[in-house]
C-alpha cells in the first residue's frame, strides 16, 4: 500500500512537472510568433521604404538637387566587349534632367573608364536586348554564308556548263 501512494504521487508530481514545462514552452512559442509577426511588418516598411526612395522620379528629384542634369547625347558602353558606342556632349545648366529605369546590372571596367573621363549620359546596355541583337545578327551571317555559297555553286554549275558546250 505505501508503494502505491508512492508511486501515486510520483505521477501527480510528474504530471505536474510536464504540464508547467507545456505552459512554459507554450508562452515562449506565442512570444516568438509575436516577435515574427512584427518582424514580417517591419520587412514589408523596409520594402515599401526603399521602393519609394529608388523610383525614378525620387532618383531625378535627388539627381537635380546634387546638380546633374540631362545630358545632350548618351554614350553607351557594351558589357560584353567593354567598347564604347556614341559620343557624349556635356550639357547646359538647366536642362531638365530624366531617368529612366534600367535592370540592375554590376559596374563594368568600361563604364569606370567612362566615368573617370567625365563625360555624361553613361548607359549600360541591356543584357537581354543584347542577347536579342546578337541572335539577328548571328541569322543575318548565316543567311549572308547561305546566299554566297549559293552564289558561288550558281557560278560553278554555268562554268561547268560552259565548259561542256565548249568541248
Amino acid at each position: 500500500m505505501a508503494l502505491a501512494v508512492l508511486v501515486a504521487m510520483a505521477s501527480a508530481l510528474a504530471l505536474l512537472f510536464l504540464n508547467t514545462m507545456r505552459a512554459e514552452q507554450s508562452f515562449t512559442l506565442s512570444t516568438l510568433r509575436s516577435d515574427v509577426s512584427t518582424l514580417n511588418e517591419r520587412e514589408q516598411a523596409l520594402d515599401s521604404e526603399i521602393s519609394a526612395v529608388s523610383a525614378p522620379e525620387e532618383l531625378t528629384l535627388k539627381a537635380e538637387s546634387y546638380g546633374m542634369v540631362k545630358p545632350a547625347s548618351i554614350t553607351y558602353v557594351s558589357r560584353d566587349t567593354g567598347k564604347k558606342l556614341g559620343v557624349a556632349h556635356p550639357s547646359q545648366a538647366g536642362t531638365a534632367l530624366s531617368v529612366n529605369t534600367l535592370p540592375s546590372t554590376p559596374a563594368s571596367k568600361a563604364a569606370g573608364e567612362v566615368i573617370a573621363s567625365g563625360t555624361v549620359g553613361l548607359h549600360i546596355t541591356d543584357p537581354v536586348a543584347q542577347a536579342q541583337a546578337r541572335a539577328k545578327e548571328k541569322a543575318a551571317a548565316e543567311a549572308a554564308k547561305r546566299a554566297e555559297a549559293a552564289k558561288k555553286a550558281g557560278a560553278a554549275k554555268k562554268a561547268e556548263a560552259a565548259k561542256k558546250t565548249s568541248k
